[in-house]
């Protein structure tokens, strides 16, 4: 598909090894204290059991509503719901907690080789070089801390670099990489990668006006635009259906919260600077100053002004790339101090100008604060994310390619031979940096026990169908085995302390009846309440009975959707069929060609 992709058998090895070294010391330091991992997994693992069992039952269709969570919910209509994501589809093979390790692994392998094609073949930098940038971008502390702690929906942050290639890379034609393009705006979105999306477009914003800085012959402006407008919009009739059902239940659950950090301007610049440094910086300063983890987690949050968990804080980017970086600083004063350094164009300080107002949208974000971030923040969906320090992440990719620049700068000025082994070196100690975060597992929340939820995932295989019998405060990821809705749901669009979490329901038998309803929330009431004539939370009616058995049971109940929906919902399926079908015939008659 990708033109000169492949390389030589020693360099192959070579970034092998490497991504193979680094995606064990990530999975090795996620499933550090299995079965107990982290506390957000008690969101994710449940609901992708729960999805194959309405697989199992169901067959290969929409799971709209689930009775096994807070006594019925909307199950496709949630944001973080996953069903149509790389760890579901995994977990037709193997268990749910499995599948998300799975998952993670692809995603770093195709973030790493996606870099490392970007900067060799598309940036023309030298292949050690490359290696070297796509090191950094997969091994950062943002991504090991949320996969860490379980935010499954950041798992397909890697797929940046994998936007980039297909925009810039001319080998592909523009219609084929406009669909590949669509499918994975679609896949961000079926993944729950809300947040991802947020991050990447300021990413890219800042990322653009640097690449034509470095190279601006790999801009040709028709074609960019015409694979993004291409990509853009095939992405969004793959995602109709989501999109539209995701509107509809977040119109009663708009989940807005803004974040407010009390600390001065300079203070922000600090902590910003701080979370770039992150732990893999800041640790062994802490250890040779007497300090521990403990303390960094306490530094970080007074710095930030953020107080969330160190997971949410640490941006780390490699010690290693800052000290390139820095290098790298210094060499191009000395060039303007004797004069050398190239003048710049027109059309150079443009770009320059463009990055100066992307860096500083950027900062507005992850500051809370400004008014082009209050004028953003009010869009829809926008002003449901909140922990605004994520943001920061948006400046992991600009910051490796300027690594990138500079090892390539030194890779032309040095012998072959000295390049190498300082290559290896400084791979080794990318390497050895992201052991750190082996001591850090304490600070990360490990407070999900699998073991209930790998029985479950067991005994579903082998035919059981857990229907649901009661509901009880308990913690809606916990009951599933016992045939229990527990009452206590984990979804954060209740409200972190569900304050909308208004139900009607008394722990007890779920056909319980009183005031002619029995004791199960009708979910549908709280996606579309208009077509089934119901009211926020109203409970299932006794006129009802068949849906609620057959809502129990964990088949699909014949509740209504508007005709919207379902005109979505066939849009979205028909793009996707017609979508695969050309890549498919594309390929095809590409492979007829080469024999």
């Amino acid at each position: 598909m990708f033109k000169n992709w492949y390389v030589d058998k020693d360099i192959f090895m070579a970034l092998s090894t490497k991504i193979f070294v680094l995606i064990v010391i990530l999975l090795t330091t996620i499933a550090a204290f299995y079965p107990s991992i982290g506390h957000d997994y008690a969101y994710f693992i449940p609901r992708l059991g729960d999805t194959f069992l309405h697989y199992r039952l169901n067959g290969f269709s929409i799971q709209w509503y689930t009775p096994s969570f807070a006594g019925g919910l909307p199950a496709y209509p949630n944001p973080q719901h996953m069903q149509f994501s790389l760890p579901q589809l995994f977990t037709m093979l193997t268990t749910p907690w499995a599948a998300s390790l799975l998952s993670i692994a692809v995603y770093c392998l195709v973030g790493y080789f996606s870099t490392f094609y970007f900067l060799k073949n598309i940036l023309r930098f030298h292949w050690r070089a490359s290696m070297l940038g796509a090191l950094f971008f997969t091994g950062n502390g943002f991504y090991f801390q949320h996969m860490a702690v379980g935010h499954l929906g950041f798992q397909v942050f890697p797929l940046l670099s994998l936007i980039l290639v297909l925009v810039f890379d001319r080998s592909l034609s523009k219609t084929k990489a406009s669909s590949i393009l669509a499918l994975i705006g679609a896949l961000l979105i079926y993944s729950a990668g809300f947040y991802p999306i947020a991050i990447f477009f300021l990413s890219f914003g800042i990322t653009l006006p640097v690449l034509y800085l470095i190279d601006p012959s790999i801009f040709d402006w028709k074609r960019v635009g015409a694979i993004t407008a291409g990509g853009l919009s095939l992405g969004l009739l793959l995602s109709a259906s989501k999109i539209s059902a995701v509107l509809s239940f977040m119109r009663y659950f708009p989940r807005e919260i803004t974040d407010k950090y009390l600390v001065d301007l300079g203070q922000a610049f600090t902590g910003l600077l701080l979370q770039l440094l992150g732990v893999m910086n800041l640790l062994p300063i802490f250890w040779l100053t007497g300090n521990n983890a403990r303390d960094l987690s306490d530094f970080m949050r007074l710095s930030t002004g953020g107080y969330y968990g160190l997971w949410e804080l640490d941006i780390s980017i490699s010690p290693v790339l800052i000290v390139i970086i820095f290098v790298g600083i210094v060499e191009a004063f000395i060039l303007i101090r004797k004069k050398k350094f190239p003048r710049l164009s027109k059309k150079q300080w443009g770009a320059i100008a463009v990055l100066l107002f992307a860096i500083w949208v950027c900062i507005e974000f992850i500051f809370a604060k400004g008014i082009l971030f209050q004028l953003l923040s009010n869009l829809p969906i926008v002003g449901s994310l909140h922990v605004n320090v994520r943001y920061a992440a948006a400046f992991i990719f600009p910051l490796i390619l300027l690594g990138s620049v500079i090892l390539n700068k030194w890779a032309q000025e040095w012998s072959e031979k000295r390049f190498l082994w300082i290559s290896d070196l400084l791979s080794l100690l990318t390497i050895v940096f992201l052991l750190l975060y082996f001591f850090v597992a304490d600070e990360q929340s490990r407070a999900f026990d699998m073991t209930t939820q790998a029985d479950f995932y067991t005994r579903v295989r082998q035919g059981e169908t857990f229907p649901i019998q009661r509901v009880q405060k308990m913690k809606d990821s916990e009951g599933l085995v016992d045939g229990v809705s527990g009452l206590e749901t984990f979804d954060p669009i209740f409200g972190y302390y569900w304050e909308n979490f208004n139900h009607e329901l008394e722990e007890g038998d779920v056909k319980n009846k009183s005031d002619g309803y029995y004791n199960l929330t009708n979910p549908a009431g709280l996606v579309f309440p208009e077509q089934n004539q119901l009211y926020l939370f109203e409970r299932i009616s006794v006129d009802d009975e068949k849906n609620l058995i057959a809502f129990i049971q964990h088949f699909r109940p014949d509740w209504q959707r508007p005709l919207y929906q379902r005109v979505f919902d066939i849009v979205s399926i028909f793009t996707c069929l017609i979508l695969i079908g050309a890549l498919g015939f594309m390929e095809f008659i590409r492979f007829r060609k080469r024999t």
